[in-house]
């Protein structure tokens, strides 16, 4: 039914970022909430290297609710499966969130910038190399040793 293609509509809507900012925004949120509540989107979304690569786009919006929920997004996909941490590297996922470390617009989309990139490097030892080769091993790490100073603050999802 229709409930099967909502996924594939929002990854759409995704890919067209510079039309409509604010479907966008509706979009990348829509998509989270569905990974969020529904492990089997997440699987589906987290599989799909446009998708993927949609939303890595997105962590480096100039909009901090779009950033945020991307970062969000693809931390909640590489959590728990080597499967979704490999396409977030086929689709380049390892320096754009180097670059989201600097970009975040907010501490909440750094923070999940950095436990996605940190779960990567746990699920694969090659991918610690990359990040120290691409200079960074010192941003994430200061990222890391700040999210765990804030041992007040919650997962975001």
């Amino acid at each position: 039914g229709g409930a099967a293609l909502l996924p594939e509509t929002l990854v759409v809507i995704l890919g067209r970022r510079d039309e409509d900012a604010r479907l966008v925004r509706y979009a990348v949120r829509a998509l989270r909430s569905l990974a969020l509540h529904v492990a089997r989107m997440r699987e589906r979304i987290g599989r799909r290297h446009d998708a993927m690569s949609a939303v890595l786009a997105l962590t480096l919006s100039s909009d901090a609710r779009v950033q945020l929920a991307a970062c969000s997004l693809v931390h909640m996909c590489v959590t728990g499966s080597p499967e979704r941490v490999a396409v977030v590297e086929a689709c380049g996922g390892i320096p754009v969130l180097i670059e989201a470390l600097d970009a975040a617009a907010t501490e909440d989309a750094r923070k999940q910038a950095t436990q996605a990139l940190t779960v990567i490097c746990e699920e694969d030892p090659t991918a610690a190399t990359y990040v120290d080769n691409a200079c960074g091993t010192v941003r994430l790490s200061d990222a890391v040793s700040d999210l765990l100073r804030d041992y007040r603050t919650p997962p975001f999802f």
